[in-house]
């Protein structure tokens, strides 16, 4: 939770956390079906990005924001 009110807004951060990954997931796997999968992904990962940077700090995996949550303690 190192952005501003991210230790405030945990669901927030959670949910664009979530958002994310499934953005990340559906491109692989429509980038897949179409053979475009390095094209798809890297297009995703940027949309997502400017998406959840400013909430979650873009991580899009929800195991860094819980890790970093554990390692600081909610603090």
């Amino acid at each position: 939770m190192e952005v501003a009110g991210g230790k405030d807004n945990k669901l927030r951060v959670c949910l664009h956390e979530a958002f994310g990954t499934m953005l990340l997931l559906l491109a692989i796997n429509w980038g897949a079906a179409s053979g475009t999968i390095a094209e798809s992904a890297c297009v995703t990962i940027f949309v997502a990005f400017v998406i959840t940077g400013a909430a979650s700090g873009g991580h899009l995996n929800p195991a860094v924001t819980l890790g970093v949550f554990c390692l600081y303690g909610g603090t």
